[in-house]
């Protein structure tokens, strides 16, 4: 597993995927299904780097299997869901159950806040971010840029949302991040509105 993940971090992800796939046949063979379920989530997590949807949701979906209650497994996979607008029910279902788990964990507490928004329930998005940001999150570009959005769509006034829009963008370029939807925050930022 430990090999697999440093093959990952140099890059090597086929490769790494191709140990990781023979750790888990090695955990169930010594019944160890908590084991597979967590390298079968790393691998679900490695193919949504690598941009390949399907099979990440099919790694996560084995996890569960091994483990149901693997909450790393429910938060991503619920996380990912949403950011497609892909089966939301479900993924409110899984992000409810990683909350339970762990109600004060500022990255679950997030994803549950971002499935409310993209359910339309910015009452209930707005409790969970907020909670998320007093937890740890104030620190986190993703969810300061969720924490703007929810904002706007809940009516707060411009200095807010934008105070949280422009927050991100400078903890991006702060800390060099690569971050997937810098054109899109810019672009809140600079016509002081949500972009979809």
């Amino acid at each position: 597993c430990s090999y697999g993940s440093g093959l990952h971090q140099l890059k090597r992800d086929s490769l790494a995927i191709s140990q990781w796939e023979q750790a888990i046949s090695l955990s169930l063979k010594q019944a160890n299904p908590v084991t597979a379920s967590a390298i079968a989530g790393l691998i679900g997590d490695c193919y949504q780097e690598l941009g390949n949807t399907e099979k990440s949701y099919v790694a996560y979906d084995s996890a569960l299997v091994y483990d149901k209650s693997n909450v790393l497994v429910l938060n991503n996979y619920a996380y990912y869901l949403s950011c497609e607008n892909r089966d939301l029910e479900r993924a409110e279902r899984m992000s409810g159950r990683a909350v339970k788990s762990d109600p004060n964990n500022f990255v679950f507490l997030d994803t549950y806040a971002w499935i409310c928004f993209k359910l339309g329930e910015y009452t209930m998005a707005s409790l969970y971010i907020e909670q998320a940001y007093n937890h740890g999150g104030g620190e986190v570009s993703e969810l300061l840029e969720h924490y703007g959005d929810i904002m706007y769509k809940t009516g707060e006034p411009k200095e807010r949302y934008l105070s949280m829009w422009k927050k991100a963008l400078e903890l991006i370029e702060k800390n060099k991040e690569e971050y997937k939807g810098i054109e899109k925050l810019k672009l809140k930022v600079k016509t002081e509105s949500y972009v979809e």
